[in-house]
């Protein structure tokens, strides 16, 4: 796309004729959306303004709705969009719906647009057949819409595979849709983080193949949350730090956001402090759903350090917000649960206890066993005694055979440690030793130090596993090594990742030396089996699914 754009650009320097510099433009403005290239918006104002009839002007509108939603600039998406739908009598019922979906996304994201998202979703019929790409669009919007009111589960994962449709939907709309990822994520909402994975894998294919920076930025950054849910903490790092590499022009707030998660779950709490400093979010956060995660991400690094305070404040300032958005269920962040554990180190025991029972309410009813099992392991630990053990035992069963296989380990953990604590030493040491077997899989390595502690309590003594090779690895050089285990060259590799040859070649002399070898003809069998992703825990293997020709 940036090659495309340079000529492009030239070529509308010769002064064409109108309908040629009309038609120019619009391609110009598409082949710098894909690029990331904020020039975008003059490029696709500019063919807009010249549009010669409405079907095109449009299809312009869209593109340019979707480039100003991305940079950021909300109000003026809806202001564009809204204005077109409104303003444009007669048009094709599917670019309507393509329309009327980009504008609900835009909307929902900003609280003074929210009211006018609210009343557009309240007019989608419910039946839609989801046979055109507008009602496969308005199929995300519904799933979405019902994980957010904390309606069923399984009833919002229905309608987000309607409309994700097998991967027709990326191929009919695109990596750089943003509308594409409000399915995705209304699937790993639900918990079902294998099929999320897959969609959002499939979209960084498509951005890839396509050349799409701004694709592969999105695609990269959701998948990342997706993997941090899983539990696969150094595939979570790799690609929220490749977002960030990638960020040619400015950043955006969910790469930091997951980047941040996966430090804080991985205790690199220095570096997760850094990575907020570095973007300037360490003050005031802007009040915009994009940055919501960013908020919650701050809030929980603050808890993890010991600022309980600070996170508390964060937490609870970030479910304000989600409370004006009309969020209720627990699905997106479990900020209740978060904060009690906060609030109770604090001693204000009387708080923590109500938040805790209102998630819990809450998870009951959306039912999504991640949700459940960590609304229950948070009233446990706050109930305490034969009452608490019971919430534990059930929180640990909710999450059995889950894909969030990290949660499962915290489960585990606070189990063992509550039967230890009952006198019951020899119970606890199964679930305390699979809690450490899974902690150190996922690279949870607070969470596996907790466990060994509680093991030695309660006469166990595990062996600390040593790190190296392999494990010495960070997560972006294991990417990069992953690459080029696959025969990629070190052009093709910076290609893919959309950072520069010499990031490349830096991250591959690092696992080099690393792993103790002398180049790239020794990098699969020092590898072995863990190229791929992390060796410890890494998602399940899933079908892609393939975007339709």
């Amino acid at each position: 796309p940036a090659a495309a754009a340079g000529y492009l650009r030239r070529a509308l320097d010769e002064a064409p004729p109108d309908a040629m510099r009309r038609e120019l433009l619009a391609e110009l403005g598409h082949a710098e959306v894909r690029a990331g290239e904020p020039t975008a918006v003059e490029s696709l104002s500019a063919a807009l303004a010249e549009a010669p009839d409405r079907e095109r002007h449009a299809g312009v509108a869209l593109e340019l709705g979707r480039a100003l939603l991305v940079g950021g600039r909300l109000d003026d998406a809806v202001a564009l969009l809204a204005g077109v739908l409104d303003g444009t009598p007669a048009l094709d019922p599917d670019t309507a719906l393509r329309l009327e979906a980009e504008l609900i996304t835009a909307s929902r994201l900003d609280a003074r647009s929210r009211p006018l998202a609210a009343r557009r979703l309240a007019s989608i019929r419910p039946d839609l057949a989801g046979a055109r790409p507008g009602e496969r669009l308005m199929l995300a919007h519904l799933a979405y819409e019902a994980v957010t009111l904390g309606e069923p589960a399984a009833h919002a994962a229905t309608l987000a595979r309607r409309a994700l449709a097998g991967g027709t939907l990326l191929a009919e709309v695109g990596s750089e849709a943003p509308t594409y990822y409000i399915a995705a994520s209304a699937l790993s909402l639900c918990d079902h983080l294998r099929e999320a994975d897959a969609a959002l894998t499939a979209a960084q294919r498509a951005a890839q193949e396509a050349g799409s920076a701004i694709g592969f930025a999105i695609a990269t950054s959701f998948r990342a949350s997706v993997r941090v849910r899983q539990g696969a903490l150094v595939d979570a790092e790799a690609d929220a730090r490749s977002v960030l590499d990638s960020a040619e022009h400015g950043w955006h707030p969910l790469g930091p956001a997951f980047l941040v998660d996966a430090l804080v779950e991985r205790g690199a709490l220095d570096e997760a402090e850094t990575i907020l400093e570095s973007i300037g979010m360490l003050g005031a956060i802007p009040e915009n759903m994009l940055f919501q995660p960013l908020l919650y991400a701050r809030g929980d690094l603050r808890i993890a350090q010991g600022r309980l305070g600070e996170g508390v404040e964060d937490l609870l300032e970030g479910g304000r917000r989600a409370a004006e958005a009309g969020i209720r269920t627990p699905a997106f962040r479990d900020y209740r649960s978060s904060a009690a554990h906060g609030l109770a180190r604090l001693g204000r025991v009387d708080e923590a206890r109500g938040l805790a029972r209102e998630e819990l309410e809450l998870a009951r009813r959306f039912g999504a066993p991640r949700a459940l099992a960590i609304a229950l392991r948070c009233a446990g630990q706050l109930e305490g005694g034969a009452t608490g053990l019971a919430l534990l035992r059930d929180a640990a069963d909710a999450v059995a055979g889950s894909e969030a296989v990290l949660e499962r380990a915290r489960c585990l953990l606070e189990l063992g440690a509550a039967t230890r604590r009952a006198g019951r030493r020899g119970d606890a040491c199964p679930p305390l030793r699979e809690a450490l077997e899974i902690a150190h899989a996922c690279g949870a390595d607070p969470l596996a130090e907790q466990a060994r502690t509680e093991l030695a309590a309660a006469g166990s003594r595990p062996r600390r596993p040593a790190r190296s090779g392999v494990d010495a690895l960070t997560a972006s050089e294991r990417r990069v090594a992953h690459l080029a285990t696959e025969g990629m060259t070190n052009r093709e590799i910076a290609q893919a990742l959309f950072v520069t040859l010499k990031t490349v070649e830096w991250h591959l002399a690092h696992a080099y030396r690393k792993l103790g070898i002398a180049g790239r003809a020794q990098l699969a069998s020092a590898l072995g089996g863990a190229a791929g992703s992390s060796s410890r825990a890494s998602p399940a293997e899933a079908p892609v699914p393939t975007p339709a020709p």
